[in-house]
């Protein structure tokens, strides 16, 4: 059971529908009822023959009070949660156990939901349609570097892929995800942001020392400076590999800045007002911009890619110091390290639920997301 499953234990969502009352009859009128998620076990204790060929990990029981269940007519629906005013859906009704020699839901034991979050990569796709590019995983690699019309096709396995590049004293450093092989892809004085381009090949880096950021292939080859104009308090960057642009935070004039990946001469100042920037990170697939802002405390904004709508996600004391943040494609949330919890945690920025993915860590400081795996770098070490 991972941390988000035991943060929805005992919390109390909203069933609807047209089942069977408690009459067992049919009435036409649309009833609701309240039901708590219970840890699997109790499930599975309450009655191992009827749940236990039926649960699977990406399923959950909840039940109410005595006779106060989902009912014969009511699968399909769902089960909402109310979050800061906002009703989001969690679970869909998937199975009801039966009355011993009837056809007949027994209202005494859980009701059993197919959880919606095991599905949002297949939801976010099937609502993107063609008119977006469908999520990776679901992806087979393009033959091509262009996209076909369908948006179907993962162009980072146009690419090599399956390693990490880790930003050293004085080189990037490209390691293999299974640790055999590391490879100095670039050397330089100093690194601060770090990101790619995975529709590309490339990866960019700011060097505030020499005042540029600068990008490289995979490989190392084809060195450039990407800017040099006005980039001395340049520190972190992020890549919209969807959209062609590149997002950094300037420290010293305490702005939000973006320019296009294809020509570095097109950019602007994106945010400016009230902000002392540290750290950047942007979701391509939502179209969705986050920073830490140590402007009149801490704290972390999100906002559009244009800059509209910005909103504070997380302030103190959810968070005590924001050294890192990123988006994590495989479930869309923003994870960030906080040294001072010495953990890593993530916010799905919709719901707003907060997960702890790491803890107990020592100096935690910079880290990197798959979707299967965290790795962090260790400043005492």
């Amino acid at each position: 059971m991972g941390d988000d499953d035991r943060q929805l234990v005992g919390q109390t969502g909203t069933i609807v529908g047209f089942g069977l009352n408690e009459h067992d009859e049919l009435t036409g009128m649309l009833q609701k009822a309240e039901l708590t998620v219970v840890d699997v076990y109790a499930c599975l204790d309450n009655d191992r023959e009827a749940y236990g060929r039926v649960l699977t990990r990406n399923m959950y029981c909840a039940g109410g009070r005595a006779n106060v269940s989902g009912c014969n007519g009511d699968s399909g629906g769902g089960m909402f949660f109310d979050r800061n005013g906002t009703w989001y859906i969690r679970g869909i009704i998937s199975f009801i156990a039966m009355r011993p020699n009837a056809m007949l839901c027994d209202s005494s034991k859980y009701t059993v939901f197919t959880d919606v979050r095991g599905y949002s990569g297949w939801i976010m796709e099937s609502i993107l349609g063609s008119s977006a590019i469908k999520r990776p995983w679901y992806q087979t690699p393009c033959k091509g570097k262009t996209v076909p019309k369908d948006g179907t096709c993962n162009v980072a396995h146009l690419f090599d892929f399956n390693f990490l590049l880790v930003g050293n004293v004085d080189k990037i450093v490209r390691v293999a995800w299974n640790g055999e092989y590391n490879i100095a892809v670039s050397a330089t004085s100093v690194v601060q942001g770090l990101d790619h381009d995975c529709a590309e090949g490339h990866f960019y880096w700011s060097n505030p020392y020499t005042n540029q950021i600068l990008s490289a292939k995979y490989d190392g080859t084809d060195q450039k400076v990407f800017s040099e104009e006005n980039m001395k308090g340049s520190d972190d960057l992020a890549v919209d590999w969807i959209s062609r642009r590149l997002y950094w935070v300037d420290k010293t004039k305490k702005t939000i800045n973006v320019a296009s990946l294809e020509n570095p001469n097109v950019r602007t100042v994106l945010i400016y007002e009230n902000l002392y920037p540290w750290t950047i990170a942007v979701d391509p697939l939502r179209s969705k911009l986050y920073w830490a802002n140590w402007f009149d405390g801490e704290k972390i904004e999100w906002s559009n890619l244009d800059g509209t709508e910005r909103q504070t996600l997380l302030s103190f004391p959810q968070i005590l110091y924001d050294r890192s943040i990123k988006v994590s494609t495989a479930t869309g949330e923003l994870c960030y390290v906080d040294p001072r919890k010495m953990q890593i945690e993530c916010i799905d920025p919709f719901n707003k639920q907060i997960r702890t993915i790491a803890s107990n860590l020592t100096l935690p400081d910079r880290f990197a997301l798959t979707d299967d795996l965290i790795y962090w770098t260790n400043l005492r070490s």
